[in-house]
This record gives structure tokens, C-alpha cells and sequence, in this order.
């Protein structure tokens, strides 16, 4: 008989595990922890990725994702859609910073 608690998974891991004879057991190939926690792949410096979520565009550019939307629908940051998917090209990012850099006035040091 299964208690309330193991009726059904709550977890990724335990949703991986097999009853058997009352105590769950790995699935065969899945039995160190470094499968469960291992991070998702993410480009090198040598592999710079030429497409962006609209997430790692915000990180890349210190801004909320809400921000960089903004500057999608006002249409200072190109976006390129596959499917229903929306990338931020990577050279989008670098030309936003170059507009934004050209159209900041530059100060004057007081002090010089």
C-alpha cells in the first residue's frame, strides 16, 4: 500500500525513480547525482552564441527583461523571431550600445 507522500512524485529525481520492492531505485545509467544537477551547456568564448533569449539579452545588457521588451517594441533592439521563438541577435545588443554610447553626451571632467 503507498502512502499519501509517495502516491505520486514531487520531484525531477523522484520522478526518475522506479519502485521497486517498496524502495525506489535509480533508473539504470542515472545513478550519480551529477545527471540530476548538471547545468545546461552554455556557449564558450569561443563559441559566442549568435542568437539571445530575451533573458540573456537583459543580462548581457544589466537590464530587466521588462526594459529590454520595451526597447524591442519601440524598436531600438532588433529581434529575430523562429518560429514562436524571440532571439536577440547578438550584433543587435552591440549596436544598441554603440547607439546609446554616440547619443550620451560626454561630460567634462570639473576637476581637469
Amino acid at each position: 500500500m503507498l502512502t499519501p507522500s509517495a502516491s505520486r512524485p514531487r520531484g525531477r529525481r523522484e520522478r526518475l525513480l522506479v519502485a521497486s520492492g517498496g524502495s525506489p531505485t535509480l533508473l539504470q545509467g542515472m545513478d550519480t547525482p551529477e545527471v540530476f544537477d548538471e547545468p545546461a551547456p552554455t556557449p564558450s568564448s569561443e563559441q559566442a552564441a549568435l542568437l539571445l533569449t530575451v533573458r540573456q539579452a537583459a543580462a548581457m545588457l544589466q537590464l530587466g527583461r521588462s526594459t529590454v521588451y520595451g526597447l524591442i517594441g519601440r524598436g531600438d533592439l532588433e529581434v529575430v523571431h523562429v518560429g514562436r521563438a524571440v532571439r536577440v541577435p547578438t550584433a543587435a545588443v552591440a549596436e544598441l550600445v554603440e547607439r546609446l554610447r554616440a547619443n550620451t553626451p560626454r561630460r567634462r571632467n570639473p576637476a581637469a
